[in-house]
């Protein structure tokens, strides 16, 4: 797994638009440093008030200089949070289209671990946390200065009264974001319970019909409770722990206060300590623990972000840290194409060729190895085997889903080093075994957003013009989430007519048949047989056999053997007994 590290986060975040960065720190920390004004002239103006011999006029100047450090220290803010929005715009940003756009490139599922509620929470909470640390960052020079310069002025105005006054304050404001560390770890297993139940009531409600045929409802709200009792134990701790450090937060300034009045009471009452040195302790004391407080933050969210990168990388292995920390336009106009493949420009297919090609899911011994495949421009291939010999594996590691773990794969005579970057659209078009639709018009779903150029003609090809007649609002019918308005063949061939539009030189297409009559799987194989296309089909279909130029027999992940239909029902025993499953189903 590739880790990205804080550092290069930080150094990554602030060199993507540095003078926003400059800008941010700069105004934060003038108006960080702007109570150390105010207090010496607080000061000033008590210590005048002090004095019998100081004119009405000059107190009411000061008076009316600290009024003007107030409005100017609230302008400072005004334009702080201004240029912060634009960094928090920025750092947020980039980092959600870095990850959307390799998580679109890890093309299939299996490639992205996790439910979807988990992958939100990834894009949503792990983001934010990261962009915080680089906005707590512009903060931290302001601050250490801030810290050092107050403690020293008020240091030389009474040393011993500063130390006692300060020396306690920062130890409870360490111990309290040596608590913060672990709230932040609560509230990491909060959400985490939080995205567990969003994500099981999802998959709840994209399977209601499965769960009332399997007389599963009692297991699934056992399950639901479960989760729910998990996620009440973690918002508890978090809640419970969140409320300890803001009560000793909210009192922190009191008890500095009630330490000053006790040490300086003696000064007070022998003149020692005057009331204008009293005034900037207390007036600084609040500010100096929120400084500290900030500091401490930061080292705390330090440790917190490391720990949301290592989320972030988990959940896209394959991705490396330049690529989440890349630099790219966040304006749509000047990149349109964020989410394509690197390269997608390959040359018209003539031959695709397969050497020793082996890929292992993690952690099993399923999958396909040492696969020979040599396929020419034009032939329709059919790619058939038991359940569970590898049909869908090898399928998925021809247009780029799965990346072989060995061999070489070419396309012509160019070999491919990263199919899942460099293999798709517009080369490859795919139709999947279980056919994904969104709730939308069945258009919308059959183009996905390109053009209608070749709309009518896939059409035709999968076999829909029929069905849309019959539709209330014909090819403009909402389908419903999942497609759930459409029959089971009618999503298949939706499916297919998406795979059509795209007008891609290699067809893949992961069992044609599995929910179509045998009427219209005859039409939709004759359509196919006419088209000028390589043509990938998996399936244990006769109607296919018949219409193959070539035959792959997988047995165990393995090709058992390859031929014409003839050829193989006369040498090949698993083609026989293929053959005889599909006799007898017929």
């Amino acid at each position: 797994m590739n880790q990205v590290y804080t550092g290069k986060l930080l150094k990554s975040l602030i060199s993507f638009n540095p003078g926003i960065y400059i800008l941010n720190v700069f105004f934060w920390s003038l108006f960080i440093f702007s109570p150390l004004a105010t207090g010496l002239l607080t000061k000033q103006i008590f210590d005048s008030i002090e004095r019998s011999n100081v004119s009405f006029s000059y107190l009411w100047g000061l008076i009316a200089i600290w009024g003007g450090f107030v409005l100017l220290r609230s302008f400072l803010y005004f334009l702080a949070s201004i240029s912060h929005i634009y960094l928090d715009y920025y750092s947020t940003g980039l980092l959600r289209r870095n990850l959307f756009v390799q998580t679109l490139r890890s093309v299939s599922r299996l490639n992205v671990p996790g439910s979807l509620g988990e992958i939100l929470n990834h894009f949503r909470d792990d983001v934010n946390i990261c962009a915080r640390l680089v906005g707590n960052s512009m903060l931290i020079p302001g601050c250490i200065l801030f810290s050092m310069i107050s403690f020293a002025t008020l240091y030389s105005i009474n040393n011993l009264v500063a130390i006692w006054v300060f020396t306690p304050l920062v130890v409870i404001t360490i111990s309290l974001n040596i608590l913060k560390v672990k709230l932040q770890e609560y509230r990491s297993q909060n959400r985490q319970a939080t995205s567990e139940v969003s994500g099981f009531i999802g998959e709840i409600f994209g399977s209601i019909q499965t769960i009332i045929l399997g007389s599963a409802e009692e297991r699934v709200a056992a399950k639901l409770k479960d989760l729910s009792n998990n996620r009440r134990k973690k918002i508890i701790k978090d809640v419970l722990l969140s409320k300890l450090i803001e009560t000793f937060f909210s009192n922190i300034n009191l008890i500095g206060t009630g330490i000053l009045i006790i040490v300086a009471a003696e000064g007070l009452k022998n003149g020692s300590f005057s009331i204008g040195d009293f005034v900037i302790f207390t007036y600084l004391l609040p500010f100096i623990t929120e400084v500290i407080d900030t500091i401490g933050l930061f080292l705390a969210r330090a440790k917190i972000t490391s720990v949301s990168l290592q989320r972030i990388s988990k959940l896209l292995p394959q991705a490396s840290p330049k690529e989440i920390l890349a630099h790219y336009p966040l304006s749509p106009e000047k990149h349109q194409d964020v989410a394509g493949p690197l390269n997608s420009s390959l040359e018209t297919l003539e031959t695709l060729s397969l050497k020793n090609i082996s890929y292992r899911y993690p952690n099993s011994q399923n999958g396909v190895s040492n696969i020979n495949l040599d396929i020419k421009r034009g032939q329709t291939v059919v790619i058939t085997g038991r359940t569970g010999a590898g049909k869908t594996t090898l399928l998925k590691v021809i247009i780029g889903a799965l990346k072989f773990k060995q061999g070489f794969y070419y396309w012509n005579s160019r070999p491919i080093k990263n199919q899942i970057m460099e293999l798709g659209a517009p080369n490859i078009a795919y139709s999947p075994q279980t056919p994904v639709l969104f709730n939308g018009t069945l258009k919308e779903n059959i183009l996905l957003g390109i053009g209608d150029k070749h709309l009518d003609r896939s059409l035709d090809l999968a076999v829909l013009k029929e069905d849309i007649v019959k539709m209330p609002d014909q090819i403009n019918t909402v389908i419903g989430s999942k497609g759930v308005k459409l029959s089971g063949g009618q999503i298949q061939r939706t499916s297919l007519a998406r795979m059509f539009a795209r007008n891609a030189d290699l067809l893949v297409v992961d069992d044609v048949s599995s929910a179509i009559d045998s009427h219209t799987e005859i039409e939709l194989w004759e359509n196919l047989s006419k088209l000028d296309k390589t043509i990938i089909v998996a399936s244990q279909n006769k109607e296919a056999f018949r219409k193959a130029d070539k035959i792959i027999v997988l047995k165990e992940g393995k090709i058992a053997a390859e031929g014409e239909l003839e050829e193989l029902l006369s040498s090949s025993e698993e083609m026989q007994y293929l053959w005889g499953v599909n006799q007898q189903k017929q």
